[in-house]
């Protein structure tokens, strides 16, 4: 039996409408430029992409009172943190902020916890630098991660922990995706990566073994 024309229009409207709602539903899958990247959205977990060690670094980032990166704070646009987690010597947290056309950089490190005090007070546990990121330093920041190609890096690296050095952990937020990549010791195998995160140590004012290395 063939439908009347007017039916026949209403099923192929259906049908069209129908296709537009699932078109609307499906996820946008993120551009190339973010192949290894999540979408930045609130959630249970502290890093919105597993990491191999992120009950370590979560341990150590609460300690030094960092938040969780996604969701955005209000008024940023951009952000990034570089933590190291030394074996020995106390971790550091570098969170460079974009809102607008301005970068803010907040480092925090861990204090040495005296013998004499095996539970120091939260307080005695970290120190704070601040400052606001020049007009050079940005391009400078925007240089140091386009050549390290951070959004295109794996999550691991090649060379597994060892018993003495440092675990570096680098994440962004941008255009409403979250990265985040860990390295042991990646000096020698990527040092494009590894400058990135000398340019990040020198800007935050603090000293490292890292950089007395260099």
């Amino acid at each position: 039996m063939r439908l009347p024309r007017a039916a026949l229009l209403l099923v192929l409207a259906g049908v069209s409408a129908c296709g537009d709602d699932a078109a609307r539903a499906a996820p946008a899958a993120p551009p190339e430029a973010f192949a290894r990247a999540v979408a930045c959205v609130a959630g249970p977990r502290y890093f919105p992409a597993p990491l191999e060690h992120g009950g370590r670094y979560r341990t150590v980032l609460t300690l030094l009172r960092e938040k969780r990166l996604c969701p955005l704070e209000a008024g940023v646009d951009e952000v990034y943190r570089f933590t190291l987690v030394p074996s020995v010597t106390p971790a550091i947290a570098m969170r460079l902020s974009r809102r607008g056309e301005v970068w803010t950089m907040i480092s925090r490190r861990a204090a040495e916890q005296p013998k004499s005090r095996p539970r120091p007070e939260p307080q005695e546990l970290w120190s704070t630098h601040q400052r606001v990121l020049t007009a050079g330093e940005a391009e400078s920041l925007r240089g140091a991660l386009a050549a390290a190609r951070f959004w295109s890096l794996p999550a691991k690296g090649a060379a597994a922990p060892g018993q003495d050095g440092t675990s570096w952990v680098m994440e962004g937020v941008r255009d409403g995706f979250y990265h985040a990549t860990e390295r042991w010791e990646p000096a020698r195998g990527e040092p494009a990566y590894h400058a990135l995160g000398l340019f990040l140590l020198r800007l935050s004012g603090f000293s490292s073994p890292e950089l007395a290395a260099r």
